[in-house]
């Protein structure tokens, strides 16, 4: 299993406020995720104004992100 990498952030979006960067991997969005598709699908499930903690891995430490979804 492979964790998906965000491969882009654009500028001034929810998820650069929220502090997410390229080039990181996501392991985790509430619960593992297995692959791309999987963390697309837990992210698509939410509700605006919802709190998703996001655990990416930055130089090799696991981080956690707390974002909240907006349109």
């Amino acid at each position: 299993m492979t964790a998906p990498v965000i491969v882009k952030v654009e500028k001034g979006s929810p998820a650069e406020g929220a502090g997410l960067k390229a080039e990181t991997s996501c392991r985790n969005c509430q619960e593992s995720v297995r692959d791309t598709s999987d963390l697309r699908t837990r992210i698509g499930l939410l509700w605006v104004g919802d709190v998703a903690d996001l655990t990416v891995v930055r130089y090799g430490k696991p981080v956690v992100i707390r974002a909240r979804i907006s349109e």
